[in-house]
């Protein structure tokens, strides 16, 4: 389930339309550009085993319609190739992967042109409208908070948050996409090894949804200390004078020396969660491939209705998938940080500004003659007046 604060940010991006939609664009024509340059295999593959004479795709008199399918995309794809013999062919396979690779260079340069721009202007507005917010918030709200533990919401706790938005804006759409393509063309090219693939993916998903929110936990927990530390720093710079003039000096190096022992087993915690997540998302799905392997190689030797071909696109789409599924398990932990660090600064975002005008108040036009204080009282907090019916 997505959470409150990923949906805030994700709106956040969603302000920009324009940018985003050109984002999607380019990493949909990203994704398809690779996925048919893996086509490629099937008319190289038909050449290398025809030994240079002009493919022949066979079917059986029986198959099914996923079979008739791959047939006649075998049979067109093999006819446009080796039009002109099987050297022109070779020729032509080259010059297709030519042009599939330098698409995919164009497409994959603007994706993260115009990525950037978006990630960027969410951020600053994101720092703009902290910033704009804590110039409405009382003293009294002030009072009750260090000033280094703000600094660190708008500092490190941005930080974090870009990658987050990063993951989201950049790796998650393209990863997915890809993902989508690459999981088309296993389920195209044999959907009964495709579903035996399908068997690991609870497991994988129940595993790294375990780790991910251990990860928000413990990152929350080190955001908060990397606070405390910050705080301790800058509330000892600013009062150096005391610690002068007391020869403190010896208690505020044993302070911060707590403070940063403190953040250094939180962070190392965090790190050490976060490290589990792509390797084992990797052993699972090296066991899986293995099984696929073994199944698939049995289902060609056997004559089936899987041929070599075939298997080979399926292996190649399968290898392929690897790489987004792993970017795509990384995210997740950078999303689950990012969710922490921004629950922090929509914490001060959510804040409602104490003071405010009364309804109906007119606004000053400009000062004529005098200011006047009619019996007025005022407290930052109930149990404490600041001043008591003062006229002047």
């Amino acid at each position: 389930m997505i959470s409150r604060t990923k949906r805030r940010l994700l709106g956040r991006v969603l302000r920009h339309r324009g940018l985003f939609s050109r984002v999607l664009a380019f990493t949909l024509c990203f994704a398809l550009v690779s996925g048919l340059s893996l086509g490629s295999i099937i008319p190289f593959v038909d050449l290398l085993f025809s030994k240079g004479a002009a493919a022949a795709p066979t079917i059986a008199p029986d198959a099914g319609l996923l079979e008739q399918l791959r047939f006649e995309f075998q049979t067109r794809a093999s006819g446009w190739f080796f039009g002109g013999g099987p050297q022109a062919g070779l020729a032509r396979i080259c010059l297709f992967l030519v042009v599939a690779f330098l698409l995919k260079g164009v497409f994959g340069f603007l994706l993260a042109v115009y990525s950037v721009q978006l990630e960027e202007r969410v951020l600053k507005e994101l720092r703009d409208d902290l910033f704009s917010h804590l110039q409405d918030l009382s003293l009294r709200w002030f009072a009750g908070r260090r000033s280094g533990e703000l600094l660190t919401r708008a500092t490190d706790d941005i930080a974090v948050v870009r990658k987050a938005v990063s993951s989201l804006v950049r790796s998650l759409v393209r990863d997915s996409f890809l993902a989508v393509v690459y999981l088309g063309i296993v389920f195209f090219a044999s959907w009964r090894l495709a579903l035996l693939c399908v068997v690991v993916l609870p497991i994988l998903a129940l595993i790294i949804g375990t780790i991910g929110r251990s990860i928000r936990r413990r990152s929350a927990r080190a955001q908060r200390k990397m606070g405390d530390l910050a705080s301790v720093f800058q509330e000892t710079i600013s009062g150096v004078r005391v610690v002068k003039a007391f020869g403190a000096e010896d208690f505020v190096r044993a302070r911060f020396r707590r403070e940063t022992d403190s953040y250094l087993n939180s962070i190392v915690k965090l790190r050490r969660i976060s490290a589990l997540a792509a390797p084992t998302a990797e052993l699972i799905g090296a066991v899986g491939a293995i099984a696929v392997l073994w199944a698939g190689g049995s289902a060609v030797l056997s004559g089936g209705s899987l041929t070599a071909t075939w298997f080979m696109v399926f292996l190649a789409a399968m290898i392929s998938l690897l790489q987004p599924v792993r970017s795509l398990t990384q995210i997740h932990t950078h999303l689950e940080e990012g969710d922490a660090a921004a629950a922090r600064i929509f914490d001060v975002l959510d804040a409602v500004p104490e003071i405010a005008d009364r309804p109906g108040a007119r606004p000053v036009a400009g000062f004529e003659r005098e200011i006047a204080f009619d019996h007025v009282s005022f407290e930052y907090d109930s149990e404490i007046p600041v001043i008591h019916d003062v006229s002047l």
